[in-house]
């Protein structure tokens, strides 16, 4: 909601998000059906890392309705990782860097559109599929340019 005064921003924002995320950056009803929508694609995951996962909304989404063996997140940003530690507990691995092992189901929504170059999301999109089994599953969400309802929200 570029050009818009802040106060207007949030008060958008609050009237369009789902009530228990209205004060949380990634919260809102779009990215709720997002969440939503990325996992059903994964009924079956036994672990799943999010890429991007801000301050846990989706891992905890995943935890309490699919019960994974082994959740973990990378988040870049030092606020949203503290936010998605408190929200997870020792329930979830969350850190900077990709982890090691690799997982069933990786999850990359919200994330894309905030990056800069075509060359950055090869290199985003190359290490989720490192992080796969052989056979895992990689859910990336990528914005419509042309909705002016994703554009007036992001």
């Amino acid at each position: 909601m570029r050009g818009l005064p802040e106060r207007m921003v949030q008060a958008l924002r609050g009237a369009l998000s789902v009530p228990s995320e209205r004060a949380l950056p990634s919260g809102g009803w779009i990215p709720a059906r997002v969440r939503a929508a990325a996992e059903e694609l994964a009924p079956e995951a036994r672990s799943v890392l999010e890429v991007g996962c801000g301050e846990g909304l989706f891992l905890e989404r995943v935890l309490r309705n699919r019960h994974p063996s082994r959740l973990a997140g990378v988040e870049i940003d030092p606020a949203q990782m503290t936010r998605a530690r408190a929200r997870l507990g020792s329930a979830a691995e969350i850190g900077p860097e990709f982890p090691s092992d690799p997982f069933d189901t990786v999850v990359c929504i919200n994330v894309l559109q905030g990056v800069g170059s075509s060359i950055a999301r090869d290199v985003l999109i190359r290490r989720c599929v490192g992080a796969l089994r052989p056979g895992g599953r990689l859910i990336i969400e990528a914005r419509n340019a042309w909705n002016p309802l994703l554009n007036l929200w992001y």
